[in-house]
This record gives structure tokens, C-alpha cells and sequence, in this order.
């Protein structure tokens, strides 16, 4: 299939199609994301060209403080 189809006229301008698969090409990632109380950064790890689906949880309606020492998770 010809990704690229069209001629170049007079004007050095390209007239034509462009056509892109449906699906990406390359190892993408999906992601859960627990909300907290500071900015955070979501990238794709090592080894994927980047993230295909990003999901936030929802913060509870309850929802206070939430600290997390490692081993304890707590929300005050």
C-alpha cells in the first residue's frame, strides 16, 4: 500500500492522498493513574514508543489526605 500517493505540480506543492494505517506501529502502553496531591508526569517506560491508554482514578468522595510511607497507605 503506497502511503504517500499525489504529484508535485509547478508551484512545488503536493496534491494528493495521504493515508495512515488505523492502528500505530510500535509497542504502546496502557496506564492506571491513583490521583494524589501533587502534579504528576505519566510517560511510557523503557522499551515502548509511548502510551496508548492513560486511565485516572476517581477521587472519592471522601477524599482527604492521602500519604503513603511504602508500606501504609493512609487518608485522613
Amino acid at each position: 500500500m503506497n502511503h504517500l500517493q499525489g504529484r508535485l505540480n509547478h508551484k512545488k506543492k503536493l496534491q494528493g492522498q495521504l493515508s495512515m494505517p488505523l492502528k500505530p506501529s510500535g509497542t504502546y502502553q496502557k496506564k492506571v493513574i491513583i490521583p494524589g496531591d501533587t502534579e504528576q508526569v505519566v510517560r511510557a517506560d523503557d522499551g515502548y514508543n509511548g502510551l496508548l491508554e492513560v486511565t485516572v482514578a476517581a477521587i472519592p468522595s471522601n477524599y482527604g489526605k492521602i500519604t503513603f510511607n511504602g508500606y501504609i497507605l493512609k487518608v485522613e
